[in-house]
């Protein structure tokens, strides 16, 4: 046979091969527990319309980018397209359904999703990272597969294709069921009020007035409270937007962290991708800066705003009297890597916290505390191991092991961290080289007293020997007595 012809014809097929592999049958989902729908669903009974499934974990910042995205393709394509959910975990903590179920609820996700605990469904469909889009046909055959967080474009434009051929070939059918969504908040969790927090994520205070500071995340407001409790302002009026102005004409979306520094409180506007400007005195909000990726953490230091970049696993400043913003470490590649400037990486940075010298960072992805100085540029790492490393000891920094803490905060020698997967809050101590366990038992729940339980606790701060926390999942704050070790509710009135 002459070369040309055989490699003609090897060339034709290993096209077919490949356009075989394309349109196979999709295997069923097995071995995944729907949590938020009135029956288990099967591909089977989706056919006739479009299928996507997300494949994504609630502790991944790249799969939280896409909730967005995601909402806008379904508003698009309506009844035609069916978005399933399958949480893949890599966190111990995330295999928990109820702690899925309280995920899905403060992310609003209002399409099926289904917990894959022991990844059968990732293992079935080859996945090797999150997020992974599977596209199906409405003849329940797989059309494309997209990897990361930057695909909107092309999945658009890949369902609008499919509707297209589904519509000529008659394979499109609105006879199909479309699967009905039951209520998806865990029956475990505290009764939301109007007048309650909704999953509060940050957390700061100011001794000299005895305030506190919380990021109510889910109603996308800023609250102000006596350390006793008592309610003294409300920023924000409750709409998703960005919105400046007056307290009420204000609007935000998703706050998670915060920093007051004087008579200014600077906001992590994390959902919009925003740095928000509070002058308490003045009663108004502005925006110092836009277009960032995904800002979670925020300290003040010599003039400078510090920023844990989480979306691009970096550490970002803002100079405060210019408003120009730079990248000060890491170099956007996710991991856990010590060195100066951009030879170092981090992994979803989360909290920041100072003592006037050094930075202190958590690391969420990493389960790691980092610290970075200023002067240098030099980032070292005070506890983790690698960016897969995870657990809960504790002991010498060099063995201890957290699993994906988010806030973090320094008092004296002592740096108290949220270690929200394990919903726990600890202590490293600087003076001691340790880490040590001061409240929480491991497993997640809401009980004060001797034997306290909370549930993801994100952020910490400290004011008069009292640990205020953001436990997220009961949607509440704590306090820590640290004389007397007591737990207690903060009772906003």
């Amino acid at each position: 046979m002459p070369p040309k012809f055989l490699m003609l014809l090897l060339a034709i097929l290993a096209l077919a091969a490949c356009t075989s592999n394309l349109r196979r049958p999709a295997p069923e989902l097995e071995g995944v527990h729907f949590i938020n729908t009135a029956k288990k669903l099967t591909l089977a009974k989706l056919h006739g319309r479009i299928v996507l499934i997300d494949f994504w974990a609630y502790s991944c910042v790249n799969c939280l980018h896409v909730v967005s995205q995601i909402k806008q393709l379904e508003k698009k394509f309506g009844k035609d397209l069916v978005v399933i959910g399958v949480h893949s975990p890599k966190y111990a903590n995330e295999k928990n359904d109820e702690n899925v179920r309280a995920a899905v609820a403060r992310l609003g996700i209002d399409h099926p999703v289904a917990n894959d605990p022991d990844l059968k469904g990732w293992q079935e469909y080859g996945v090797q990272a999150w997020p992974t889009f599977i596209l199906i046909d409405p003849a329940g055959r797989i059309a494309n597969q997209f990897v990361g967080d930057s695909k909107f474009k092309q999945l658009d434009s890949a369902i609008g294709a499919l509707v297209s051929e589904g519509n000529q070939t008659g394979s499109l059918s609105q006879s199909a069921p479309y699967p009905q969504l039951a209520q998806p908040i865990s029956s475990s969790q505290r009764a939301l009020s109007p007048s309650a927090l909704r999953f509060p994520s940050g957390i700061t205070c100011d001794p000299q007035t005895n305030l506190l500071y919380i990021c109510d995340t889910g109603h996308h407001r800023i609250v102000s409270a006596s350390k006793d409790g008592k309610l003294v302002e409300v920023i924000g009026n409750g709409t998703i937007g960005h919105g400046t102005g007056s307290f009420v004409q204000a609007s935000f979306c998703d706050p998670s962290g915060l920093t007051l520094h004087g008579s200014t409180l600077y906001v992590a506007d994390k959902g919009i991708d925003l740095i928000r400007q509070i002058d308490l005195s003045k009663k108004t909000v502005s925006t110092l800066a836009k277009n960032l990726n995904t800002p979670c953490g925020l300290a003040v230091l010599h003039g400078n705003l510090y920023i844990a970049m989480s979306g691009c696993h970096e550490l970002w400043c803002l100079d405060l009297k210019t408003l120009k913003v730079t990248s000060l470490a890491g170099n956007g590649f996710e991991d856990l890597k010590d060195g100066k400037g951009t030879a170092a990486q981090f992994a979803q940075p989360t909290g920041i916290t100072t003592d006037g010298k050094y930075l202190y960072v958590s690391d969420a992805e990493s389960s790691s505390i980092r610290q970075f100085d200023p002067a240098s540029n030099i980032v070292k790492t005070l506890v983790g191991q690698s960016l897969y490393a995870q657990g809960d000891r504790d002991g010498a920094l060099k063995s201890a092991q957290l699993q994906h803490p988010l806030g973090i905060c320094i008092d004296g020698q002592n740096i108290y961290i949220a270690d929200t997967f394990n919903h726990k809050i600890k202590c490293l101590s600087l003076q001691n080289q340790t880490v040590s366990t001061v409240v929480g038992n491991g497993k997640p729940g809401f009980r004060d007293g001797e034997w306290p339980m909370f549930a993801e606790p994100s952020d910490v701060c400290v004011m008069h020997n009292v640990v205020y926390v953001a436990d997220t999942n009961n949607n509440v704050v704590r306090t820590i007595d640290l004389a007397s070790g007591k737990v207690s509710t903060l009772n906003l009135k």
